[in-house]
């Protein structure tokens, strides 16, 4: 028998965070209910589906585990079984005041509830090897953690500050630089509040207010300078951007909201004013490397696709299609960041002009097109679905492989022909879902040190991997 579990699928980052470890540890001690019934032992089958439907779960799909045996007659039968240390397998009923066992099964039950270290520490001295005695162990740590947290007293310093800054959404006012200490107040958005001081609490950014005469705290990205929005209404052009166009170099007459082509079978260009905007997790909710917002200016405008490339344009430029998912009008997929550079590199040696990637700011800031809520359509699900059932979704629904049943059903079956949704504020299609979209940068595991003039990031970091953005076909809302 040959059978395999990873913590995530090929070409995937996955998280160095131990959310895996543990999992797959809890598991294995019974703390988890991994398999279909508590007979006490967990096939190695029940535990790859248990952590790869947790972990896609806790990573959104970012981190998706994989599992199963050889696909070869000679190993593809058989599983690992492994006995649970916290669950008593089935056994036959003995005589009253029975063996051993008997007597550590109901040692360990009188004590399973205890939250005293000392109690699962008599156990392991009487049974060091004993069934339960890893899950003995785990208990021992998690109680001493927790009894060491409870008398510590939280530590941090604050850095001193003195401006006036806007609550960007409902903000709760805390005691302490922490989501589980005491509320003592809420900021209405767009309200002002005085800000004396800003401090980092557990990798999370706090800033120090006053309030009532008090100090107290609020959630770093909950508050921000007043914004001035960037307009859908372009600016004035400048006749020769100071900065080198991302891609495609236009004719000088081209204003924003323009389109063009280099030539007949290129991608339909767009060309994109310059402007300001609050880059990163402007909600609160998002994860680590979406942290911390901050200000970003592009002084220039540039040109970028109007569509997601086609399979009809990528054929054109290298001569072969790798997509999975056939469809002239498709966006192309199943490329990796070297096939996307070879792309931008055999497109400007047909046109003569410069193509290149976007920077991860220049996406961003193309993808929000002035809007500041989770989608440039709206911040919530149900804003999602009606901005894909806006594109006729029922009179196509075969040719996409998607329904209309729910939102949630729409989204997974496969790519849909680029432009079936409606367009943004900047006139780009396809921002938000049908295929992940390469940029130039390197990963970094947040935005401490970004660039804030449109540039890549391309220092420090993990250059061998890149930065992906928008979602795919395969994505939930």
């Amino acid at each position: 028998m040959r059978q395999f579990l990873t913590s995530g699928d090929a070409g995937q980052t996955v998280a160095d965070n131990g959310a895996f470890a543990d999992l797959f540890i809890e598991a294995l001690a019974g703390q988890r209910r991994a398999g279909p019934n508590a007979d006490g032992y967990l096939t190695a089958s029940e535990l790859g589906a248990f952590l790869d439907a947790k972990m896609s779960n806790l990573t959104n799909n970012r981190q998706t585990p994989r599992y199963g045996k050889l696909q070869d007659r000679r190993f593809d039968k058989g599983d690992f079984v492994f006995q649970l240390a916290s669950v008593a397998p089935k056994r036959k009923a003995g005589r009253a005041g029975g063996g051993s066992a008997d007597k550590e099964t109901v040692f360990w039950q009188s004590i399973e509830g205890s939250d005293n270290p000392a109690s699962f520490e008599a156990y392991l001295a009487q049974y060091p090897n004993g069934a339960f005695a890893a899950l003995a162990r785990v208990k021992i740590n998690e109680l001493k953690r927790t009894k060491t947290a409870s008398l510590s007293p939280l530590s941090f310093t604050v850095e001193a500050l003195d401006e006036m800054l806007v609550a960007l959404r409902s903000a709760n006012v805390r005691e302490l630089p922490t989501a589980s200490s005491s509320k003592v107040a809420t900021l209405k958005a767009g309200s002002s509040v005085e800000v004396t001081g800003r401090t980092q609490f557990e990798g999370k950014d706090w800033y120090r207010v006053a309030v009532s005469g008090r100090s107290a705290y609020v959630f770093g990205t909950l508050l921000g300078k007043q914004a001035t929005p960037v307009i859908a209404s372009p600016p004035r052009v400048e006749a020769r951007p100071k900065a080198t166009p991302v891609v495609g170099v236009y004719p000088s007459n081209r204003k924003p909201g323009d389109t063009f082509k280099d030539c007949a079978d290129c991608p339909e260009m767009v060309v994109i004013p310059s402007g300001s905007f609050r880059m990163g997790d402007l909600s609160g909710t998002g994860d680590a490397d979406e942290k911390p917002v901050h200000d970003v200016r592009i002084g220039y405008s540039f040109a970028v696709g109007k569509y997601e490339v086609t399979q009809d344009e990528w054929v054109a430029v290298m001569g072969s299609n790798p997509s999975h998912f056939k469809g002239g009008r498709n966006p192309v997929e199943t490329v990796s960041w070297d096939d996307a550079k070879s792309f931008v590199g055999k497109l400007s040696a047909k046109t003569g002009k410069t193509y290149r990637l976007l920077s991860e700011s220049e996406w961003e800031y193309m993808a929000r097109s002035g809007s500041s809520s989770k989608y440039p359509f709206g911040g919530s699900e149900s804003a999602l679905c009606d901005y894909g059932n806006g594109a006729d979704l029922t009179a196509k629904a075969e040719e996409r492989g998607w329904t209309t049943s729910n939102c949630s059903d729409g989204y997974g079956k496969k790519t849909a022909p680029v432009g079936s949704f409606q367009a943004n504020g900047f006139g780009v299609h396809d921002t938000v879902g049908n295929v992940w979209e390469w940029v130039e940068d390197c990963w970094h595991g947040g935005y401490s040190g970004a660039p804030s003039n449109g540039t890549a990031w391309t220092s420090g970091g993990d250059c061998v991997s890149r930065v992906l953005r928008g979602g795919s076909w395969d994505n939930a809302p």
